[in-house]
């Protein structure tokens, strides 16, 4: 069975989704993003780098408690690791 996308009761098959993200003209944001994607994925960050992109990116976006810094986790669905590398590619990608 192919993965297929449920929001709510509506069911996307995978063939309907380039459509949908051009027909609310997202498409363009996901081409950027997997561009990105590919142009920092060689690089490797120290502890020390990857406590810089986070404080650097909470600045950016005003998260200044632990409890900020949670909820924008919770709120982009991922974990402390995976958060650690969207801040890095949002430093990344202000800088490409």
């Amino acid at each position: 069975m192919a993965n297929v996308i449920q929001i709510g009761n509506q069911t996307i098959q995978p063939a309907e989704l380039p459509h949908l993200l051009a027909g609310h003209k997202i498409l363009h944001i996901l081409q950027r993003e997997v561009i990105i994607d590919k142009a920092i994925a060689p690089i490797e960050l120290t502890p020390e780098e990857k406590a810089i992109t986070i404080e650097q990116f909470s600045k950016l976006n005003k998260l200044t408690t632990q409890e900020a810094l949670k909820a924008a986790q919770q709120q982009l669905c991922i974990t402390e690791q995976l958060f650690c590398c969207h801040s890095h590619k949002r430093i990344a990608g202000r800088k490409i």
